[in-house]
């Protein structure tokens, strides 16, 4: 994710190197901050344990910090960098629901011990950084701004561990759940839409929207290990599908 960041920031830049216009007698740079909900369109659970492996994904709504910059090399074009953060909502469940699945599951022949890596002071999360093309319309105190972007949508994926002991006998079973990554980034493409009024002479108040998708393709390893015989039965749990979402938000932009 940081390589994702730098490489954008440094293709933010070059558009003030190579993109300079005398002629431009609107503000160059445009600093903006704002409040915006990640509204999940697509859900990619199976109804299995593992889907609690995810620190997003069983939510619809997200809270998000917003923030972009702007360089407009010409009057009505520019670069942007756009980043969204989680921001707290409701604490993750994940290492009780994780448990609570595998005992629903295996209660009935097992006693059961399990968790996961996920933390009860973090929270569900999606995360994401864009860059792009932007389009500077202004009529009267009214700015409109299409952008066309591409970037990158992370969110982070944890371990799991299962303990089995079979009920009237002593036979133990370890099961882990391991993938690639504990991070995920996924390549987004995301065009946006911003509507701002200009209220005062170096301020506007902004209606963001912005669509995403991105396609997401995650194999979790299940490896089950009997601790006597040391069988091991190893399995592939394969989480694939398009995913859309849209942000929803309002933010503050000061021009330069």
């Amino acid at each position: 994710m940081i390589k994702k960041i730098t490489f954008f920031i440094f293709l933010f830049y070059t558009f003030q190197i190579f993109g300079q216009d005398s002629e431009n007698d609107l503000s160059k740079w445009h600093v903006n901050l704002g409040l915006n909900t990640h509204i999940a369109i697509s859900k990619f659970d199976q109804g299995i344990p593992t889907d609690f492996l995810f620190d997003h994904g069983r939510q619809t709504f997200y809270p998000q910090l917003s923030f972009y910059g702007s360089y407009f090399f010409k009057p009505q074009w520019g670069g942007i960098l756009k980043g969204n953060v989680g921001l707290p909502a409701t604490k993750n469940s994940r290492n009780s629901d994780f448990e609570n699945s595998i005992k629903e599951y295996y209660q009935d022949q097992f006693f059961v011990t399990a968790n996961t890596g996920a933390l009860y002071d973090q929270y569900e999360n999606a995360e994401g950084v864009y860059f792009g093309i932007v389009h500077r319309k202004r009529k009267g105190k009214w700015i409109y701004l299409p952008q066309l972007l591409i970037g990158a949508t992370s969110f982070r994926l944890d371990r799991g561990n299962v303990y089995l002991k079979e009920k009237n006998t002593n036979t133990i079973f370890q099961i882990s759940y391991s993938s690639e990554k504990s991070v995920r980034d996924f390549f987004t493409v995301t065009p946006a839409f911003s509507v701002g009024y200009n209220f005062a002479k170096k301020w506007i108040i902004n209606f963001d929207f912005l669509y995403g998708f991105f396609h997401m393709n995650i194999d979790i390893d299940e490896e089950k290990r009997n601790t006597f015989t040391e069988e091991i039965e190893l399995q592939t749990i394969t989480y694939k599908k398009n995913m859309h979402f849209i942000n929803l938000g309002c933010s503050i932009t000061r021009a330069f």
